[in-house]
Order: C-alpha cells, then structure tokens, then sequence
C-alpha cells in the first residue's frame, strides 16, 4: 500500500465521519422538530432562543395564573349574585312585615324568615372557598390595643401631604371599634389634629382639634362592627363648614357634639400619621381594627367615596398618596410612594375587612393584579337580627344591597380586564411562538432532502473506501506471490 493509498483512505474516513454526523444532526431535528439541538448546532442563534423560550414559558405561566384568577372572581360573582337575591328576598319581607294587616305573631315569624335569610347567607360567605382560599373571609388589618398602658399604634411616616394654608386632604380607611368609652383616637396626624371617639354620657366620633372637643356624630351603633370612615381634613381653622365626615358612604351633619373648647388655632396635616394615637402624645390609645387605609390629596366627592369604598385600587390612581392594604402581613405602602409603616409598641395585624389575592398577569417580574374581596355576612352588612320595629330597616337592607352590588359591579370590571390581559397574553404567546419556530424550527421536507444527500454521500464514500480496501488487498496479494517465487 502506497502513502498515496493510505493518504486517501484517511481522506475518505474523514468523510464517513463527517457525513455521519450530519445525517445523526438530520436524525435528531426530524425526531425533535428543532434545527437546534445543542450548542454546536448554531452558538449565536440558541443564545437568543433561550431567551425567547424562557419568554413563552413565563407567557404560558401568566395566562395560566390569569385563567385562575379568571375562576376566582367567577366563583365570588355567583356567591355574590345568590346573596343579591336573598337580601331582596329579607327587603320583600321587610315591606311585607310594615304592613298593618299582619298580627303580632304573624309579623315575628315574617321576622324570623328574615333572620334565618340572613343567616343563610353568612353560611354561604363562610364556605365560599377557591383553592382552599376563603373569599369573604376579611383578610388582615391593623390592630392596636386600647389598654392605654401598651401606646399600641402604627406610625408612618415621608407621606407627601400639602401642607399649605387651605389645602385638604381626604383620608379613607374601615374600622372596627372595640366599643370602649372615653377618649380613644383611630388615626391622628403628628400634631393636635385626629379623628376620634369621646365622652360617656353622649358619645361622639368625629375630629378632634385638641381642646377635649369633638366635631362630629353620635357614636353610638358603631361598636362592633365595620364601619367606612372618610375625612376630609383642611389645613386652616376647623370647623362644620371646612372639614366634612362621611360613615358608610353618607355625608354627616357635624357638629360640636362634646362639652369643650374648640380650638382657636390653626391645624394642619403632616408627613406623619398614626393609626392609635397621635403624634402629639403617647395617650388616647384606640381598641380595634383599621383596614384599607388611604391618604388623597384634595377633597374626595361623595360619589367618589361611594364607588371606591368596596374596591380595591392598584396604587397608581391620581392624587393617591399612600394606601395600606395589611395584605401579606405587612405595612407596604402600594403607591409609587412606598411608604412602608413600623409597629409600636406590639401593635400588630389582626382580622380585616377585605383582601388582596395577587395575581401574576405578566411575564415580566413585578406585573401583579390585584383583586380585593370584602368581608361578607349579616354582621359586615350590619344586618344581625333584624327588627321590623327598626324605622330604618329598608334603608339598612338598601344599604346592604348597595354593598353587594358595588363588589359585583368591581368584579365584573376586573373581569374584564382580566379577559383583555388574557387576549393580549395569547396574541403576545402566537407572536412569540411563531418567532422561536422560524428560528430555531426545521423545514421537514428540507431536512429530508439533506438526509437523503447526506446518507447518498455516506454510501458512496463507503463504497469507494471499500473498493480501494479490495484494490489494496489484491495489489499486496501480488506482491507477497512475488516474493515468495
């Protein structure tokens, strides 16, 4: 065998090695549908569709995580919906029990069909569950003790309030006052300014200018039970013609309800509140729950109050300042703002009135939803064992009514945006998909004609190096006969 002959049969092996490979690579993106399998295949390209496969996995991620949250606010709504018709069934009896016509014993078993609607429906509120989640279970709030002892509270501070001469503020949270009488205050700015319960003989809820004065309400049938506090606040003198009171939505005639002397000076907001207290003393700690806390700048309308009492928001509504949900076992300010509050004094988060499930609806890191869901049973609704003798009765179950209704209406507008975020998460899936098989997916017919070339190469090569093996074999044949002659 000549070096010439050894030369191209390693030549020739080279080839058998080269066309093996291809036609394995051929093999692989016919069997896996991918013209890039490994590194080698196309360095460059598998960098860039790592990073898109890893998008369309995040993307397949969010609309499932949009499909549940989907499910959820579709199981609340029916809840939602069956305690609409049973309350409308307690307020046709209520009309029905005002009539005359009825004896006495008739009219208290129309009472007791009205109270065992209602407790029906705080039965059915306690079993709504998705996941293992209850929905209408309240969530956490911020607690604080009213032993005067403790100064329980919650200080937040960096609020970007207008301090200057005229302006107002609005602050919105719920609460859920304990009952204790005296002089207990809910939320308080850093100076002699709050809002807060006083007296024993004829108790009041309203503000507080720091002269043992309350501008406001009767407290009385507020213990207990949640009730929505919104306060517009104005930087100048207080009085009933600058600062206004609203409880549950409805608009307060206030006035100077407790023996005192009103102040004389001027009182302004500050960057710092407290939930328990003020920020002019340790004293006139409050007993109960805070939830839903949020600081406007401006003067909120009642129709705006009333819309927003029952939702949630996400944080970035204009003139928002700061707003604390006490989700997640925290004080996180949800604004731009971020300012997070600090627990005094072992106050600390107790049962609430609504609460936020995040919803991931994004790929992105940080792209979350928020849907609030309140607190739902006769309690909440402030119907626990009604009268017909209450003169307010219809107005009560109207009210109830109304609740009922602003959460459905907020779930309905959540659920759609829900369905547009999951219409443009399966657009955005389609683009993406489409993009990582033009680039990283193989044309069938194309890699079938390369394996037909390539296994075509790989038998004539092999067929050649044999036919030179034979050739080899037959020359040394002729020569080892010459020797031996």
């Amino acid at each position: 065998m000549t070096f010439m002959n050894v030369g191209l049969n390693l030549f020739q092996g080279n080839l058998i090695n080269k066309y093996t490979r291809l036609l394995d690579t051929n093999i692989e993106q016919a069997t896996t549908g991918k013209r890039i399998n490994r590194g080698v295949d196309d360095p460059a390209t598998l960098q860039v569709s790592t990073r898109l496969s890893s998008k369309v996995s995040s993307t397949k991620m969010a609309i499932q995580n949009v499909n549940s949250g989907m499910s959820l606010m579709n199981v609340a709504d029916s809840t939602l919906s069956q305690v609409q018709e049973m309350l409308q069934d307690v307020r046709e009896l209520a009309l029905k029990g005002s009539n005359s016509t009825y004896t006495a014993d008739q009219k208290q078993s129309i009472e007791n069909q009205m109270n065992l609607i209602l407790n029906t429906i705080s039965k059915i509120t306690d079993n709504t569950t998705y996941n293992g989640i209850s929905l209408f279970a309240g969530g956490t709030g911020a607690s604080v003790s009213g032993d005067s002892i403790a100064n329980q509270r919650v200080k937040i501070s960096g609020i970007p309030v207008n301090k200057a001469a005229g302006a107002k503020t609005t602050v919105e949270f719920w609460m859920k006052w304990d009952g204790t009488l005296g002089t207990e205050k809910p939320f308080g700015w850093n100076n002699q300014y709050d809002l807060g319960f006083q007296g024993t003989v004829n108790p009041a809820f309203g503000f507080n200018t720091g002269n043992q004065n309350i501008l406001g309400v009767q407290s009385a049938g507020m213990e207990n039970t949640w009730v929505h506090v919104a306060a517009v606040f104005t930087n100048g003198l207080p009085d009933s013609n600058n600062v206004e009171l609203y409880l549950n939505g409805e608009k307060q005639t206030i006035q100077d309800m407790v023996p005192g002397f009103p102040t004389t000076s001027s009182r302004t907001v500050t960057d710092t509140i407290y939930i328990g207290g003020w920020g002019n003393d340790n004293n006139y700690d409050f007993g109960g729950s805070i939830d839903d806390l949020r600081i406007w700048d401006g003067a909120r309308t009642q129709s705006q109050i009333q819309s927003e009492m029952h939702s949630s928001l996400s944080g970035s509504e204009k003139n928002l300042l700061g707003y604390w949900t006490f989700d997640d076992a925290s004080l996180k300010d949800e604004t731009k703002n971020g300012n997070n509050g600090q627990f005094i004094n072992g106050a600390s988060l107790g049962s609430g009135i609504s609460q936020g499930i995040r919803v991931h609806t994004d790929s992105a890191a940080g792209s979350s939803d928020n849907i609030g869901l309140y607190n739902l049973n006769a309690q909440s609704l402030n119907l626990i064992n009604v009268s017909l003798n209450d003169s307010n009765l219809i107005n009560k179950i109207d009210n109830a009514l109304n609740a009922v209704n602003k959460q459905r209406t907020y779930i309905g507008a959540k659920m759609n945006v829900f369905d547009f975020k999951l219409n443009d998460l399966n657009t955005s899936l389609n683009i993406q998909e489409k993009s990582l098989e033009n680039m990283v997916g193989i044309n069938l017919e194309q890699v079938s004609s390369e394996m037909s070339k390539n296994q075509l190469q790989l038998e004539t090569t092999n067929k050649m190096l044999s036919m030179d093996l034979k050739y080899s074999e037959s020359k040394m044949d002729l020569i080892l006969k010459s020797l031996h002659k």
